[in-house]
C-alpha cells in the first residue's frame, strides 16, 4: 500500500479575452488594485513582490527552501491574454488550493469586469512513496512496467528515472476534457512523482457572474489523480503472489 499522497506543485492558467483582444493589456494601477483585493483575503494574504513591465506582471510570495528541495513560492502572473495561478513546493492541500483558485477568479472579475475566460488547464503534481520496493526505479521498472532484467542489461548504466505517459478522454457534466499523466520515480529514489493535467475548451465563457467552473475542471483533475491513477498503483505496490 502506498504512503500518503504529497501534493507539491500547483498551477491553475487560465486563457483570457476581453474588448481589446488580441493581446490585452491593462494599466499598472489595476493590476495594483487587483493584487491588493488578493492581498486582503484570509487565503492568498502576504504576497510582498510586486513587478509590472510590458508584457507581464507578477505577484509572489517566497517561502524558502522546501524540505524537498528547491525554492517554495506562491505566484499569480498576467501575460496578455493569460492568467496564470501557481504554487511551487506547495504547502496546501488540494482543497485549500481550490479556494484558493476561486478567491483569484473573484477578485479578477470584479477589477476587470469585461473579460470572458475560454480555455483552462490545470496541474497537479504530487508524490507517494511505495512500501514494497526499496527504490520507486525499481518499482516502476519492474512491478509498474515489468520491464525485468533484460532493461537493464541493455542499459551502460542504471537509469536516472523511470516512468511513463499517457492520455485518457474525459467527459465531465458535458464537459470535455482531457487528461494527461506522467508517472515517474523522483530524484530521491524513493517517491514516485505524478503530474496531471487536465485541459479543456469550457463550453460556456467563464464571466464575472458565473464562473464556478473553474473548479468543476480543476476537481475534476484531482479527482482523476486521486480516483484512478493511486489506486492503479496501490496495484502494483504488493508483495503478494498472484
Amino acid at each position: 500500500m502506498l504512503n500518503s499522497l504529497q501534493p507539491i506543485h500547483f498551477r491553475v492558467k487560465w486563457s483570457v479575452i476581453g474588448p481589446d483582444s488580441p493581446e490585452q493589456k491593462f494599466a499598472r494601477d489595476q493590476f495594483q488594485e487587483f493584487f491588493a483585493d488578493l492581498n486582503n483575503t484570509k487565503e492568498l494574504g502576504g504576497y510582498d513582490d510586486f513587478s509590472h513591465r510590458p508584457g507581464r506582471c507578477e505577484l509572489t510570495k517566497t517561502r524558502g527552501a522546501s524540505q524537498f528541495g528547491g525554492e517554495s513560492f506562491s505566484k499569480i502572473l498576467y501575460t496578455p491574454d493569460e492568467l496564470t495561478v501557481v504554487e511551487e513546493f506547495a504547502t496546501d492541500s488540494i482543497d485549500e488550493f481550490g479556494r484558493k483558485m476561486k478567491v483569484v477568479l473573484d477578485c479578477w472579475f470584479r477589477r476587470f469586469p469585461s473579460t470572458v475566460i475560454v480555455l483552462q488547464n490545470s496541474c497537479i503534481r504530487a508524490l507517494v512513496t511505495p512500501r514494497s520496493s526499496e527504490s520507486s526505479r525499481s518499482f516502476m521498472a519492474d512491478k509498474v512496467l515489468s520491464l525485468g532484467e533484460q532493461f537493464s542489461r541493455c542499459l551502460c548504466e542504471p537509469p536516472h528515472s523511470v516512468g511513463f505517459h499517457f492520455s485518457s478522454h474525459r467527459k465531465y457534466q458535458q464537459v470535455p476534457m482531457i487528461m494527461d499523466a506522467k508517472i515517474t520515480s523522483w530524484r530521491d529514489d524513493r517517491s514516485v512523482w505524478i503530474e496531471v493535467n487536465s485541459n479543456t475548451t469550457m463550453p460556456k465563457p467563464l464571466n464575472a457572474v458565473d464562473h464556478d467552473s473553474a473548479e468543476v475542471v480543476f476537481d475534476r483533475g484531482a479527482e482523476f489523480l486521486k480516483n484512478e491513477i493511486i489506486p492503479m498503483l496501490h496495484e502494483f505496490d504488493s508483495d503478494r503472489k498472484e
